[in-house]
């Protein structure tokens, strides 16, 4: 049985999958939560749940409301394996933004870098690893749906290129930050699956889904979705559409939001719950079986 509980920081992510074999399950964190969010700080929620270490932790993209516990778990919690969007060890990418917060976060996941690093914790980086990267853990394989070294990143291209004094940044630059998000798929022995997209935008990451599940002779069904951008489409991007997730035919969608939001986003997708169960999450604790 896979469990993926989601932990309440309000419109944020972070996501503990348990499974794996029975007598020793994997405990994957995907995203860290945001210090915005007034409550209990991740890694008391982690001690609450008995996790004393970590056997992978996946940081999708650099948003606030992904990273905001970064720092304080690298050094609080052995994590044996962990996978950051990109390194900045040797490019220093924060020197190339004038933006104060995408600094700031650039700045965090080079800190906790540098941290792991020093804990002896395997580091890779998707912009580096090969198309549809396996990661296997006590009967789990989880699997990088998007990006990888083929793919271009909007955000990070663009950085660099204003890094050389070739482009200027504004807004729109920095909206691209979401579109680098690392989106990944996870299946147990019993062939349960589970989607984590991230903040990605579809049109970057659709495609990539449906040719692995062509290479690998797999059904595109997933039975747990956790939906982009925490259910909204906005600022210009298509995160989901109504096509693409009834084509997966989820038996659960996870939306992480607040109540607020929630009642706001509504319509963009009440259209395709009608065969499968809409779980809230943001403002509680969320646990969910994977049956």
């Amino acid at each position: 049985m896979m469990k993926v509980t989601a932990f309440d920081f309000g419109q944020a992510d972070s996501f503990l999958v348990r499974g794996g074999k029975k007598d020793s399950p994997a405990n994957v964190l995907i995203d860290c939560g945001s210090k915005k969010y007034i409550g209990t700080g991740l890694f008391e929620k982690l001690r609450m749940k008995n996790v004393k270490e970590l056997d992978l932790l996946i940081i999708t993209h650099i948003h606030q409301d992904h990273v905001g516990y970064l720092s304080e778990l690298a050094r609080s919690i052995k994590i044996k394996r962990a996978v950051f969007p990109y390194s900045q060890r040797s490019e220093r990418l924060w020197e190339m933004t004038e933006d104060e917060e995408t600094r700031s976060q650039l700045r965090l996941l080079y800190e906790a870098e540098n941290i792991l690093s020093c804990s002896k914790t395997e580091m890779l980086f998707t912009d580096s690893l090969p198309d549809f990267f396996p990661i296997y853990l006590s009967g789990l394989k989880l699997s990088l749906i998007y990006p990888s070294k083929t793919c271009n990143l909007s955000f990070l291209t663009k950085l660099k290129d204003r890094g050389k004094g070739e482009s200027r940044e504004d807004e729109n630059i920095l909206r691209l930050i979401n579109g680098d998000s690392s989106v990944w798929h996870i299946e147990d022995e019993e062939g349960r699956r589970a989607l984590f997209c991230g903040d990605c935008f579809e049109e970057n990451f659709a495609d990539r889904y449906f040719e692995f599940c062509r290479k690998n002779n797999s059904d595109e069904k997933i039975n747990f979705l956790k939906l982009s951008h925490h259910g909204r489409n906005d600022k210009g991007h298509v995160y989901f559409s109504n096509e693409f997730v009834k084509r997966l035919r989820p038996d659960k969608i996870l939306i992480t939001n607040t109540e607020e939001n929630f009642r706001k986003s509504a319509s963009s997708y009440e259209k395709f719950l009608k065969e499968s169960i809409l779980i809230k999450a943001g403002e509680k604790v969320s646990e969910v079986e994977i049956a």
